[in-house]
């Protein structure tokens, strides 16, 4: 099983690199002859693997694979690499201008439906090759690579990082995979989703997802339309991870710095209930300074 002309993120080179994507018994193979490059993902490293077609809303048809281990990509290590090909040109804007409006316009949108049709089936069976191929050939059964695929009815804008970009539930995650890292939250290692800056008159608020791991510092998605505030709460209460609403920003590094230090006395309060309980909301200092 193979897809030819992909390009790679993160680049490997200072140039754009091309190659060839390869699904062999044990893991993909990545290779570019024009670059000289090589790159191996065994199946036992990927951690989650994502289809994206490209649709009405996107540029691109692309593969994203986080990994469990970092591996080297060039002269960087990385922890995850995506495979796209740009359907569509991005300075066309997706259709918006007035090439559109002529004879030409029509022809060339014509082509793109037909090369999004095109890459779409190519990446869809590809994507259905390596499923076969991990599960027939892995030693053990539970390592079949099975991809996730994006609900886009249920996205929302939101700034995980640095920029506003369209955050999408999946099966098993929280993606942006425009974002500059992609942002990919694994919601089963989720403990607690905070809903913060919920007050009467602001137009966005944020979320905050703390670990199981409490080592890990928690992730916060800011500036989220206030109009998703409905459909974010039932999406959590599908997959039955617990969440809160506060009117007020939580300082998480000192929560988290104090919770760490007495993790006996954190239980024996109630665990977050001792911090969040709706009826404390108007004692802002819960959060930050429990009794």
């Amino acid at each position: 099983a193979k897809l030819r002309d992909l390009s790679v993120r993160p680049p490997l080179t200072r140039r754009k690199s091309t190659g060839v994507l390869e699904a062999h018994q044990n893991g993909l193979r990545f290779s570019s002859h024009r670059d000289g490059i090589k790159i191996d993902i065994i199946y036992e490293n990927i951690k989650h693997a994502v289809f994206q077609k490209a649709d009405n809303m996107s540029t691109e048809v692309r593969m994203h694979f986080e990994l469990v281990n970092p591996i080297m990509a060039g002269k960087k290590k990385t922890n995850f690499f995506q495979f796209y090909v740009e359907v569509v040109q991005s300075s066309q804007d997706l259709g918006h201008g007035s090439r559109w409006h002529d004879r030409d316009g029509v022809l060339e949108e014509q082509e793109e439906k037909r090369r999004k049709r095109r890459y779409n089936k190519l990446f869809f069976d590809f994507k259905n090759k390596v499923s076969q191929i991990s599960e027939k050939f892995s030693k053990d059964r539970d390592m079949k690579i099975e991809y996730e695929e994006p609900f886009k009815q249920i996205a929302f804008k939101g700034v995980p990082g640095k920029e506003q970009v369209s955050i999408i539930p999946t099966q098993n995650l929280l993606i942006a995979l425009d974002d500059k890292p992609p942002f990919v939250l694994t919601i089963d290692e989720v403990d607690l989703a905070v809903m913060e800056r919920c007050r009467f008159g602001l137009r966005e608020f944020d979320i905050t997802f703390v670990f199981k791991d409490f080592s890990k510092a928690p992730l916060s998605i800011s500036a989220i339309p206030k109009k998703k505030l409905d459909s974010i709460k039932n999406w959590l209460r599908t997959l039955n991870i617990l969440h809160y609403e506060r009117r007020d920003a939580v300082n998480w590094k000192k929560l988290m710095n104090t919770i760490r230090e007495d993790l006996k006395l954190f239980a024996e309060n109630g665990g977050w209930l001792g911090y969040f309980d709706p009826q404390n909301d108007d004692d802002e200092s819960d959060e930050e300074d429990p009794a």
